[in-house]
């Protein structure tokens, strides 16, 4: 599984070295990068408040199916919380649209 191949993701330190939070941009729409940065900013925050899924898929446990998804619907809901709380200017229902049928993926290949 490379990470590397997603639309964007977050990486904690190691040691001295830093994190790293990327998004791909491409030709995609910039409510779509948005979006997306917001979801590993998000990644970034259950990494640095010690979050019990975080630390369990990077701790070198087996993280997949109904757990991996569990962890994205708590960042997918984390996200659009921090949308609403930062009062941008976004159509939140076309967000929410979009949250739920990628929560609705991931559900269906984790089976």
């Amino acid at each position: 599984n490379n990470v590397h191949s997603a639309a964007g993701y977050f990486e904690e330190p190691r040691g001295s070295q830093w994190g790293i939070i990327r998004v791909g941009t491409g030709n995609r729409k910039p409510i779509n990068v948005l979006t997306n940065l917001i979801h590993e900013y998000c990644h970034f925050l259950q990494w640095k408040n010690g979050d019990s899924i975080w630390k369990k898929l990077h701790d070198g446990e087996s993280i997949e199916g109904a757990s991996y998804v569990t962890l994205e619907e708590h960042t997918e809901r984390d996200s659009l919380r921090l949308i609403r709380e930062w009062h941008l200017p976004v159509n939140h229902s076309a967000i929410r649209k979009r949250s739920r049928a990628y929560i609705a993926y991931l559900r269906q290949e984790s089976k």
